[in-house]
């Protein structure tokens, strides 16, 4: 196909190539619209209604916000008799229509709703609109009040893992896990049940003195941050120790997950009387952390 140019153009193009541009460049026929609002908007996206025009400085108009939709008595009443005496659903809130009204049961921690068997209908918003909230259909259990009788002689634990023991209705803490353990196990399996209190309840309870470590003077020393002992990477310090038992001073533990587990010596020693378990430096007992009580 030829393509004939004008010669004006013709000379536009001689130019542009002479000139070394990379794209040669023709003039337009079109004349360019003195009238600006006939250009396309450059406000989408922005909610402005269709059609707006840009005012004398530039800005679109504030977006238009719909008012939520309203509902007849009839649509009300109709979505009322068709979930009646039924249980829906809306995201996570499970509710009961009775009367025309949704009652809402309470999920908190400590309530618990039994929903095995229920059958529950999951509805869309506009449902959520037309039935209007009633009264909850659970409430919170009342917190049990222990009076100091109760209390005595009990370990408590707190929310934040703290761990005491009521005597004389005064709670102690417990210093570190190790020394609960051995408190513990003296007592006998009978009396290690832990009751869980929370913090309010917990605060109720008078403090009385700490419990004293059952750490020697050696295990304080290296508790102590300013000793210098260094502290090894979790991996390097249980490296070859997983599934044995291990000892440091009057202490035996077994090495689970990189876990040292207490171990009662007077069983251990009944258990197992010619095993001889590895010694711990210093550096693996402090960075190997504690667990639960292994029992034999």
């Amino acid at each position: 196909m030829i393509v004939k140019l004008r010669p004006w153009k013709s000379l536009s193009l001689t130019l542009a190539l002479v000139l070394g541009l990379a794209t040669p460049v023709f003039a337009q026929d079109e004349e360019i619209p003195s009238d600006t609002s006939s250009l396309p908007s450059t406000g989408a996206g922005t909610g402005s209604a269709p059609g707006a025009k840009v005012d004398d400085i530039g800005e679109l108009p504030p977006p238009v916000i719909q008012k939520p939709k309203e509902y007849s008595a009839a649509e009300k009443l109709k979505q009322c008799k068709k979930f009646e005496g039924k249980y829906i659903s809306y995201y996570e809130h499970i509710y009961k229509v009775e009367k025309c009204k949704r009652r809402a049961f309470i999920v908190e921690e400590g309530v618990e709703f039994k929903t095995k068997g229920l059958k529950i209908i999951s509805i869309e918003s506009e449902t959520m609109a037309m039935i209007p909230a009633g009264e909850t259909l659970n409430k919170l259990a009342a917190k049990k009040k222990y009076n100091c009788a109760q209390l005595n002689n009990q370990y408590l634990i707190s929310r934040g893992d703290e761990i005491y023991f009521v005597e004389k209705c005064k709670k102690r803490l417990f210093p570190d896990l190790d020394t609960y353990s051995e408190h513990s196990q003296k007592r006998g399996k009978r009396n290690q049940d832990i009751l869980e209190l929370d913090e309010e309840q917990i605060a109720k309870i008078e403090d009385g003195v700490p419990i004293v470590s059952s750490l020697d003077a050696e295990y304080k020393k290296l508790l102590d941050a300013d000793t210098g002992v260094d502290v090894l990477p979790l991996a390097e310090a249980c490296k070859g120790l997983n599934g044995k038992f291990v000892a440091y001073y009057s202490k035996i533990y077994r090495v689970e997950k990189c876990r040292k587990q207490p171990v009662e010596p007077e069983m251990f020693g009944k258990r197992y009387p010619k095993y001889s378990p590895q010694e711990l430096t210093s550096e693996q007992w402090i960075s190997i952390p504690t667990g639960q009580n292994f029992k034999l």
